[in-house]
């Protein structure tokens, strides 16, 4: 969640965008007309913002479209309060894509994609394999190897002592993408690591209590609408190590509770989830770890899809509570994950989907 000090959220929201200029770190204001915001849990750089610049006087969309091409050059896109002027960061990061159409009759509109400043670290691919020593504070490794990458991109990194407990070895695929390997290492040690809405690369914890409230005064809901899914239910956990250069460890914990109804010998049946971790010490580290994770991954999961006002300041994995009228189901899940935001530029209602496991408290 990006907090700001009495942020009002009944008036409107309006995108603007600058176009910087790395030589002279002067910003030239771009007049946007449409675009997007999405942020996506399952895009390792979570965010991609699409900007529609209209046609400039004089200026045919040609000459605009190579103002802003996708060379390096970045924008700045923030969201701007009606009622109050508040200004929200959205995204800083590189121009990927540049285009632009016209009719016989009149020029057309620039659309740019924007993405944030992990796109740089990602492009910057291992060109050897890279040895990842153990026993470097994670604090310490972040910064090195992000720094590596991309250099000009500022880090903000938690302070972090703990070690690494194992040699890595990275950039051995075909892929050898940095940015995807140290989101690896992240999740592995229980942390978050992504592109913040100023640009700067940033490693912290996740939150863990609700920060706000959907379907309140402030977030009235227009639609809601559920589903319970069990493709990502699981009755086991078999978790192994994936270095090839580590010990050979592989081990399977079933749902063996009684009162479970996803327990092994009942309806439910035998589905593993493969969780696979180059951390993995010896088989009594990778058993302890696959019993916590089956804690959670046995219960059954709620998908919901909420369009509501628009919240500029609303974040992939914050934690939220809904408030759906008529639905206590929903309603009475304590910990609601945000999976997926988008908000049509333009439009005063965004669409947010999240989803929570039953059974799994506020703790």
């Amino acid at each position: 969640m990006w907090h700001v000090d009495d942020l009002d959220l009944r008036g409107e929201w309006r995108p603007r965008a600058w176009l910087l200029d790395p030589t002279t770190d002067l910003e030239r204001e771009l007049l946007v007309t449409g675009g997007s915001l999405e942020r996506d849990e399952t895009d390792p750089h979570e965010v991609t913002a699409r900007v529609t610049v209209a046609e400039l006087t004089g200026i045919p969309p040609t000459r605009l479209g190579q103002d802003l091409m996708p060379d390096g050059r970045e924008i700045r896109v923030v969201a701007v309060g009606t009622r109050t002027g508040v200004e929200v960061p959205l995204l800083v990061g590189p121009i990927t894509k540049t285009s632009w159409s016209r009719s016989a009759t009149r020029a057309g509109d620039v659309e740019v994609e924007v993405r944030p400043r992990s796109w740089r670290v990602s492009l910057a691919r291992w060109e050897a394999p890279q040895v990842v020593p153990s026993g470097v504070p994670l604090d310490t490794l972040i910064h090195l190897l992000v720094a590596s990458r991309a250099p000009a991109v500022p880090r903000i990194v938690a302070d972090d002592p703990r070690t690494l407990s194992r040699t890595l070895w990275w950039g051995e695929d075909t892929d050898n993408d940095p940015w995807v390997d140290l989101r690896r290492l992240a999740r592995s040690q229980s942390m978050r690591l992504f592109a913040d809405r100023r640009g700067a690369i940033r490693w912290e914890a996740p939150r863990e209590h609700p920060v706000v409230e959907i379907g309140g005064d402030l977030l009235p809901i227009v639609e809601a609408s559920a589903e319970l899914d069990s493709e990502r239910v699981y009755s086991g956990v078999v978790a192994f190590n994936t270095s090839q250069k580590g010990p050979a460890v592989r081990v399977t914990v079933w749902d063996t509770d009684p009162l479970s109804p996803t327990r092994i010998d009942g309806p439910f049946g035998r589905k593993p989830l493969f969780w696979g971790s180059p951390l993995f010490r010896d088989a009594e580290h990778a058993e302890a770890s696959a019993r916590s994770r089956l804690q959670r991954v046995r219960r059954q999961l709620v998908h919901a899809t909420v369009t509501c006002r628009v919240h500029p300041g609303l974040d992939l994995t914050d934690v939220v509570r809904l408030t759906v009228p008529g639905d206590p189901l929903l309603s009475d899940l304590v910990r609601w994950s945000v999976d997926r935001i988008r908000w049509d530029f333009g439009d005063a209602r965004m669409t947010v989907e999240l989803s929570a496991r039953i059974g799994v408290l506020d703790e």
